[in-house]
């Protein structure tokens, strides 16, 4: 009964770590563009077209 409960006490504490372990994703999109603001937009002649 003593190997039993070490056994069973191993799994659980596994799968706790198991659980517990951070999916770490990394995401290689590249940041959006900067948005222009209107004057910036004037200045350079886009007019917003």
């Amino acid at each position: 009964m003593n190997r039993f409960t070490k056994l069973s006490a191993a799994a659980i504490i596994s799968a706790l770590l198991a659980a517990c372990a951070q999916n770490t994703v990394q995401s290689y999109d590249p940041p959006p563009a900067k948005r222009v603001d209107a004057k910036t937009q004037l200045e350079r002649g886009a007019g917003g077209y």
